[in-house]
């Protein structure tokens, strides 16, 4: 089996993207990964927020049928289960407050990073994707330490692009 990684970064459109025709060259390390992987051209989120989009993407119940705006409820089944249970490694890396083990999105990882365990810069109230990425590698080598490596499935999650749009600290 291939490994599966699932990318979300919040708030992004498809429109700024090289690889779906802007010529801005705003994004040349995705579009180079849309040449590599499985494009679902006509995905649509299931909601306008987090809490009304997650849901619809990591257990694949409509918000409305959900009917739990605050935490994920113990009875949704999350994407990460079956493949657990199946044997594959499950990783879990986000920068979102609202899909925190508080909330119940913990659930079925064998490796959950909570960013809402970690301190945030004052100024900006989420972990900043250079973080998350060391998380990711730091758990990627550990994964296939002794060149072994069973197969994973790894969602990350970035907020890095959502507002309030804030200068590094040396502006």
């Amino acid at each position: 089996m291939k490994n599966v990684i699932l990318l979300t970064i919040d708030v992004l459109r498809k429109d700024i993207l090289g690889g779906y025709g802007r010529e801005s060259g705003l994004t040349p390390f995705i579009d180079s990964l849309l040449n590599k992987c499985i494009r679902f051209t006509r995905a649509q989120a299931s909601g306008p927020y987090t809490q009304a989009s997650f849901p619809g993407l990591l257990t694949s119940s409509y918000f409305l049928e959900y009917g739990k705006p605050k935490g994920l409820a113990p009875e949704k089944i999350l994407i990460s289960e079956p493949l657990q249970k199946a044997g594959i490694v499950t990783a879990g890396f986000h920068s979102n407050p609202h899909m925190s083990g508080f909330l119940g999105w913990n659930r079925a990882w064998d490796v959950f990073y909570d960013s809402m365990e970690d301190e945030v810069e004052t100024r900006i109230p989420y972990i900043r994707g250079n973080i998350i990425n060391t998380k990711v590698n730091n758990w990627l080598s550990w994964h296939t330490k002794d060149g072994e490596c069973k197969p994973f499935f790894l969602w990350l999650h970035y907020m890095d692009i959502h507002e309030p749009y804030m200068p590094e600290k040396n502006y």
